[in-house]
């Protein structure tokens, strides 16, 4: 009987220390995997980098607006292509975006051409000023001028569009050579469009064709000397902080610089038809 009830007790004693050795073996086996997945997932969330800044295009906050004036341009495409002669021997840079009527909503502008004789290839140039009003592309200002190819016929001419510092309107420098006149003009804002305003006149070609003694200037239809003219020239460029589109002489010249516009210092900021399409794309 006793002999039953020792080997009895061993047994039970037995089954004692497995179930400990059991649950001692378990407790070492998964301890260390719990304790390698904890720090796998907390060395993943603690190596996470933060995401990258946005890289979106600056224009990306006028989106809508630049979906409008991208079918405006896609509009005017045949046209714009045509003002072939803004520099003798380089691409043309008819198209630039700018605030030039205080909303922060930049506006497009662009120059094209309309043909005046079409057997000779004689072509005007137009300015024309597109803004946003919130739902719709608008011309606010649609500008014919007396510039015209020299190359085949036309008069000739050129212009630049600048602007100045703390002003955002839209200023221009638009000559013809047939009347060798330099008209100063400043598009000031009236409502959602723009109108054009001469400031003066400057006569100054004409010294080339007749002398010196010649040129002079105009303001507000009266005549004034080429000193006073070319001094009222150079106050209103000596504060310009942005040069947007320009053309230039046979020379190669530009008529800012011709202008007396530190062109180095004020580089053209317009782009050409290609690179506005894309621009308008992203």
């Amino acid at each position: 009987m006793i002999k039953k009830l020792t080997a009895l007790t061993l047994c039970i004693v037995l089954a004692v220390i497995c179930s400990a050795c059991t649950v001692w073996v378990t407790t070492e086996t998964n301890t260390p995997a719990s304790a390698e997945t904890s720090a796998e997932n907390t060395g993943t969330a603690s190596s996470v980098e933060p995401e990258p800044e946005s890289t979106a295009p600056v224009g990306s906050p006028y989106a809508d607006a630049y979906r409008s004036y991208l079918e405006v341009l896609k509009e005017y495409k045949d046209d714009i292509l045509l003002f072939d002669w803004q520099y003798p021997n380089d691409p043309g840079q008819p198209v630039v975006f700018a605030d030039v009527m205080g909303d922060d909503t930049p506006e497009m502008i662009f120059a094209y051409n309309v043909y005046i004789k079409p057997e000779m290839n004689a072509k005007k140039l137009s300015l024309c000023v597109v803004t946003y009003n919130g739902s719709r592309a608008i011309i606010a200002l649609d500008y014919g001028t007396e510039a015209s190819n020299p190359y085949t016929g036309g008069a000739g001419g050129g212009f630049f569009l600048f602007q100045r510092e703390g002003d955002k309107a839209l200023y221009g420098m638009i000559t013809a050579y047939e009347f060798g006149t330099e008209d100063y003009i400043r598009f000031n804002e009236s409502g959602t469009s723009l109108e054009p305003e001469v400031l003066f006149k400057v006569y100054d070609a004409i010294k080339y064709q007749q002398g010196a003694e010649y040129a002079y200037g105009e303001i507000d239809g009266e005549k004034i000397s080429f000193e006073e003219a070319d001094s009222l020239r150079d106050e209103l460029l000596s504060n310009t902080s942005s040069l947007l589109m320009s053309s230039g002489y046979f020379s190669g010249l530009s008529f800012p610089d011709e202008a007396g516009l530190d062109t180095e210092a004020h580089p053209v900021l317009a782009m050409s038809y290609e690179e506005a399409i894309a621009f308008l794309s992203e």
